[in-house]
């Protein structure tokens, strides 16, 4: 196959005619069609050569193109090219500016991810270098594009697919014959090249297909580290193992939503409820349990194998944790967690949550005889507050984040060890599934995430669970404190933070900076990444505790609820039915979800509920 000479399809030659009406139709034509089908995708790269031709309207007609494909672009492949699509704002043919201003609209709607680097560079388009007649067109025409890119800003689910873990069979069939690289463009927008591909009849058995599917960018200092394996499913049992041996387990339930999954045209809809963990109203209990007992297991030679909730209380019979004192930051549900556990031990516990806490997650904390305050700071700054405040005075950092970022190193360095407990902790829930799941498995797991750690966990043990048929991971956070797909989005090696007061009523993902190990699984593992509003949470919340015909109701919070509020909003609207389309969502579907908590804020709850 030619690496070197241009192989050029009939449609290239048909877009650079001399026939400037015929070239101009065909571009319509084939804009319009894009509206419908991802039949042109695959010449990408060549309408990405058009930009750089010399003659202003073919570039203009290029740039159209290029942007037509944005609602079709589930790998990312816009995003490599796109600053050689933004060159064009700022060209000295003041229609061709215009004509991509408006052509541009198109990438800020289906590509979201994209509206800050849009916003940054109309912000540099020189008015000066045109007519003032012109300029002042052109000048209404970013005030329109800022009109567009705030509203899609604020859409109730904005996506980005992981180019590095999408799999073929949940493309379209049109997608199929997609046999381009775009990997080899060069940096100047003067000289394009796209070095081969065929653009007709190929199948995934082509290896150029594979090459489209492109691995996830780290930078050279970043220290990336995926610890998969210690969250395999055999992992999970033995964690489980531990928690059973706590008096008062009783596996939560896993309810299935038959009416639901019927109006929603989807196969089945199961929902692991853990709002009766262990009386916690939440899963953060089996994080904190099992990070407390493991530390105790290393600190007095107690065997991974022969851990349980007996000999640790033999240990506070003995007097040997009276001077212990563990110490985190939360949200809520974490920090209540750790101090039910030390709480059981008899081991002191300080707790630190972030501005806005409500009062009855703090009263839930106290009453597991912790010292607990509200601080004046977000939850990373909280975050970094109990760490030095571990260090200060000796005490035992226990926290679901991880401790690189506190510092602000920011990269995944090898990971914590008791980060790594909390998640293991996490990964009894995919232990009991195991044993409670029914028929084939799960088509798709949706997740939320705050820093992560539970999605993360939970994503490499049904990775190893179901690897026969792997599921698609969808990770969903609120848009308000959506760190981790904007780390997604991004795809520059590094994690990206969200700064702020982060004020979203999901109030357990208020979380601003990723957990670094997390990050490293969900980057190689995950889907789809789900950026939400408040009320895709407050939907989830009424479909689970005012539930369809027949089915169980479920006490699920903001948090808890808003995966399967993601659900019903993409099955259900039909303004999400490409997203539907491109994540094989539908009549064969099985999807997953995990009710992470319960009404831990119940004056929160009975509001909603009653709107």
């Amino acid at each position: 196959m030619e690496t070197e000479n241009k192989v050029h399809s009939k449609l290239y030659y048909e877009l650079t005619d001399k026939d400037d009406k015929k070239a101009y139709a065909r571009t319509k034509e084939v804009a319009a069609e894009s509206e419908f089908s991802d039949k042109y995708y695959s010449y990408l790269p060549e309408f990405c050569e058009l930009l750089a031709n010399g003659k202003s309207y073919i570039r203009t007609r290029a740039f159209i193109l290029c942007c037509s494909q944005s609602k079709w672009d589930i790998r990312g492949e816009i995003k490599k090219i796109f600053p050689h699509m933004l060159a064009l704002l700022h060209d000295s043919k003041p229609a061709v500016v215009r004509q991509c201003l408006k052509a541009i609209a198109e990438v800020a709607v289906y590509r979201t991810e994209l509206c800050g680097r849009i916003e940054e560079e109309i912000s540099k388009i020189d008015l000066s270098e045109y007519k003032e007649s012109m300029s002042e067109l052109i000048r209404k025409d970013i005030d329109e594009l800022r009109s567009i890119l705030m509203s899609a800003g604020n859409n109730r689910i904005n996506y980005y697919f992981n180019g590095s873990s999408v799999s073929p069979g949940n493309l379209s069939a049109g997608r199929r014959n997609a046999a381009v690289r775009l990997e080899d463009l060069s940096e100047s927008a003067n000289d394009l090249r796209v070095h081969s591909y065929d653009l007709h009849g190929s199948t995934y058995d082509n290896p150029i297909v594979d090459n489209l599917n492109v691995s996830h960018r780290v930078s050279p200092t970043a220290k990336a580290i995926d610890c998969s394996d210690l969250f395999s499913i055999e992992v999970a049992g033995k964690v489980l193992d531990f928690h059973r041996s706590i008096p008062g387990y009783a596996p939560t339930r896993l309810v299935s939503l038959e009416a639901l999954a019927v109006k929603l045209g989807v196969e089945s809809i199961c929902v692991k409820d853990e709002s009766s963990r262990f009386s916690l109203n939440a899963f953060k209990g089996l994080g904190g349990s099992y990070c407390i007992a493991s530390y105790l297991a290393k600190q007095f030679n107690i065997p991974q194998n022969e851990l349980c909730y007996n000999r640790l209380r033999n240990l506070k019979d003995k007097g040997l944790l009276k001077n212990m004192t563990v110490c985190t930051a939360t949200d809520g549900n974490h920090g209540r967690g750790i101090a039910w556990a030390a709480n059981r031990l008899g081991i002191r516990c300080h707790v630190y949550l972030p501005k806005g806490s409500s009062e009855e997650r703090l009263n839930n904390i106290l009453k597991e005889n912790a010292e607990a305050e509200i601080t004046s700071m977000n939850y990373d700054d909280t975050v970094r507050y109990a760490s030095e405040m571990a260090e200060e005075n000796g005490w035992i950092l226990m926290q679901d984040t991880s401790t690189d970022n506190a510092n602000g190193t920011n990269e995944a360095d090898v990971p914590d060890e008791m980060l790594i407990r909390l998640m293991q902790g996490y990964t009894s829930m995919a232990a009991e599934i195991s044993e409670q799941w029914r028929g084939n498995a799960p088509t798709h797991v949706f997740l939320q995430a705050g820093v992560g750690a539970m999605a993360g966990a939970m994503t490499a043990c049904f990775a190893d669970l179901f690897k026969k048929e792997k599921p698609v991971f969808i990770i969903v956070e609120s848009n308000k404190a959506d760190c981790i797909y904007r780390t997604a989005a991004a795809d520059d090696g590094k994690l990206h933070y969200v700064g702020g007061d982060l004020s979203t009523i999901m109030v357990g993902l208020a979380c601003g900076e990723p957990c670094a190990p997390a990050w490293e699984i969900l980057k190689n593992k995950a889907t789809c990444f789900l950026s939400v509003s408040d009320e895709i949470a407050v939907s989830g919340m009424r479909k689970l505790g005012k539930p369809e015909k027949g089915d169980p109701v479920i006490i699920s919070g903001e948090s808890g609820a808003v995966t399967l509020g993601a659900v019903a909003e993409i099955a259900g609207n039909d303004d999400y039915a490409l997203l539907r389309k491109h994540l094989g969502l539908n009549s064969d579907s099985r999807v997953l979800v995990i009710s992470t908590e319960g009404d831990t804020d119940r004056k929160n709850y009975e509001k909603i509920m009653k709107i």
